[in-house]
């Protein structure tokens, strides 16, 4: 894959939703422990499950389970529970509104590339009161294939009508980051994510953010 040109202008970003947007770790690990307790009748470290935050839940999920029926049960009753929690679990980051709504004022679009699915991830971004800041949204469902693959993000900026080096993609994850780079777009890594630092800059992002008040003055130095 073609590396990011520098004679493109920046006319676009797509972000990573989970540890990127919104900070939906407590709703994750009260869904994880609930879903085992539930499913498995015991609860269970999330230690391989944090090493893969920013994958497709069922990849993450399957690492405890061999069986596809008790995965499935797993899936259900993990997004279930994701459901109803979300409303009082999900929480945003000091900065992110401000830093959108820099960004659409300079004219860029904005769109959303996750591994959660697509319905699950409007409804976040609904409750946070950030929805309409994106001019699309790419989820687990809607792409053949998941990060760290490019596809999403690709078909991401297919949906802003732009090239893949028109469009940071911003993510607080290694398989984000990978992903971006292997689909051409110049890549940030933000820093307040649930993956160690050491591993996501091993990742190989364009730039870095460290806090969410810094993303707007980030993009715009750089685009």
């Amino acid at each position: 894959m073609a590396q990011p040109s520098a004679e493109r202008t920046i006319r676009g970003v797509l972000f990573d939703l989970d540890g990127t947007l919104l900070d939906t770790y407590d709703l994750i690990s009260a869904s994880f422990h609930h879903c085992m307790v539930d499913v498995l009748g015991e609860d269970r470290s999330m230690d391989k499950f944090d090493t893969m935050l920013g994958q497709p839940l069922a990849v993450q999920l399957a690492a405890y389970v061999d069986d596809e029926d008790v995965l499935t049960r797993l899936l259900a009753s993990y997004r279930a529970h994701n459901a109803q929690a979300q409303h009082h679990l999900l929480k945003g980051f000091d900065g992110i509104p401000e830093a959108l709504q820099g960004l659409k004022a300079g004219g860029l679009s904005l769109g959303v590339v996750t591994a959660k699915m697509h319905g699950p991830a409007t409804q976040n971004l609904e409750i946070a009161g950030i929805l309409d800041y994106f001019d699309c949204l790419v989820g687990a469902d809607d792409t053949e294939l998941s990060k760290p693959d490019p596809g999403p993000i690709l078909e991401g900026a297919r949906q802003l009508g732009l090239a893949p080096n028109e469009c940071f993609y911003v993510g607080d994850s290694p398989f984000d980051i990978q992903a971006g780079n292997a689909a051409g777009c110049p890549t940030i890594a933000v820093h307040w994510g649930q993956h160690p630092l050491d591993r996501l800059l091993a990742a190989g992002p364009t730039f870095e953010c460290a806090t969410p008040a810094d993303l707007a003055s980030v993009v715009t130095r750089h685009a």
